[in-house]
């Protein structure tokens, strides 16, 4: 029955967004660029073809889109910025070179771009497109091994980007901070911010990709797409925290390429969301690449996140290490799904992925899926996944110290989780995400008696 109802969920919803897609291409016609125009309408042609997925479809086979799709999202509001100025420093990272998008929309008057290190170029799509339609073209619409309903629809209704590029040989300092966030409507709304970035051979760059929301009772749906290229030795330090309002959903999508000898680390934090889903592809195109994925995702309540994660060793002498982690509370649920792919002829690979949950209540479920596909005999990979209880014997040894109860959980719960984000080297958002994670472990029960 529930599958039922989520496959007719899904056809009112696509029906509502052919209607949607149509005002929206028509209201922007010759505004555009005739290319643009037409990715637009190519890949909403793909998501008519595909439409939302259900349970059926194997990477969403813990995930259900049913509230998503049962849910009406009118068009982001446009409200005023100076209203906006006491959430930045509150909702980001507060980084002193800051990007800031509000329901998708690039907003230049409330970043922090004054100064730019010299290397570092930032634009939103009309500037991008003014100083060069190709350039631009070739950073929103190279080709990604990975697509999904989710990005085919930001490509076809995403109304604003940040395209970032970084020159050969530049390192960028202080980190760059890009913050989307959500703003109070009445009514549902859906926003699709996309952000382009390109690190030339040898450049270098920390980029926090921060994604809020205003008021934990806002309603609305964050459709995120983010692509990086990474050029020959380049460097890119990615974090990525998700803390948007509770009764949000959020679906964003990662896709990252990878050249020789150029490193990509992540850190994903996830705390807010009614749902969210974070898929992250990463591609080791050539010998000498590296990636190392962390992340950390500590939910409560009803909640539910999804993170499906693929390595793709696409060469030889490739190298990947992944460690995430979940805490959950309630009747939360956590996904994950990792993927660990060791192409032909990728010999000399180096491959590592851990998975670990903690559960603090009886209802709360993990589901944990790791895999490794390798098609070739000179490798090192393996994997594993856990998915546990609090120590009793760690937690008789803290309370034989005069710790009660729920505060010996606490400390247990916060030294698992904070092991992802004390990695995070920007220390002001590291201390913020550990006092985040402090706070949302204090308001734990505890595992029930």
């Amino acid at each position: 029955m529930a599958d039922t109802e989520t496959l007719a969920g899904a056809a009112q919803a696509e029906d509502t967004g052919r209607q949607d897609f149509s005002a929206f291409l028509a209201a922007r016609r010759g505004q555009e660029p005739e290319w643009l125009e037409q990715a637009r309408a190519d890949a909403f042609a793909r998501f008519s073809e595909r439409g939302y997925p259900t349970r059926r479809d194997e990477d969403w086979k813990y995930t259900s889109v049913e509230p998503l799709c049962a849910t009406r999202f009118a068009a982001a509001p446009r409200p005023n910025p100076a209203a906006l100025v006491p959430w930045l420093d509150l909702r980001g990272a507060a980084a002193p070179l800051r990007v800031v998008l509000v329901n998708g929309r690039f907003e230049r008057g409330l970043s922090s771009l004054e100064a730019l290190p010299a290397g570092l170029v930032v634009s939103g799509l009309k500037e991008a497109l003014a100083a060069g339609e190709e350039d631009a073209r070739a950073l929103l619409l190279s080709s990604r091994p990975v697509e999904d309903a989710f990005t085919v629809l930001n490509t076809a209704l995403f109304e604003d980007a940040v395209l970032i590029r970084v020159a050969a040989g530049a390192a960028i300092s202080p980190p760059l901070e890009v913050l989307s966030l959500a703003t109070t409507a009445r009514a549902p709304f859906a926003s699709r911010p996309r952000v382009a970035l390109a690190l030339a051979e040898g450049a270098r760059l920390t980029l926090l990709d921060c994604h809020a929301g205003c008021r934990d009772d806002d309603v609305y749906f964050s459709n995120a797409l983010l692509d990086a290229d990474l050029g020959q030795g380049a460097f890119l330090e990615h974090v990525r925290v998700e803390d948007e309002a509770r009764s949000a959903f959020h679906v964003s999508a990662c896709r990252v390429a990878v050249a020789g000898s150029a490193t990509y680390n992540s850190t994903f934090v996830t705390f807010g969301g009614r749902l969210a889903r974070n898929r992250l592809h990463v591609v080791l195109a050539r010998e000498e690449a590296r990636a190392d994925l962390r992340g950390l995702y500590r939910i409560d309540s009803d909640q539910h996140a999804d993170h499906h994660t693929t390595i793709d060793h696409a060469a030889p002498k490739t190298t990947s290490r992944e460690l995430y982690k979940g805490v959950i509370d309630g009747k939360a649920q956590g996904v994950f799904c990792g993927r660990i792919l060791v192409r032909p002829g990728a010999q000399k690979t180096s491959a590592e992925q851990s998975n670990a949950n903690l559960l603090l209540a009886r209802e709360a479920a993990a589901h944990s899926t790791p895999q490794l596909e390798i098609y070739a005999d000179d490798v090192q990979c393996r994997h594993g996944s856990t998915i546990g209880q609090l120590d009793e014997e760690m937690l008789f040894y803290i309370r034989s110290r005069g710790i009660d109860r729920a505060a010996a959980c606490g400390l247990l719960t916060y030294a698992f989780g904070n092991e992802v984000i004390e990695r995070i080297g920007f220390e002001p958002l590291r201390d913020r995400l550990s006092r985040r994670l402090l706070a949302k472990t204090g308001a734990s029960r505890g595992q029930e008696e």
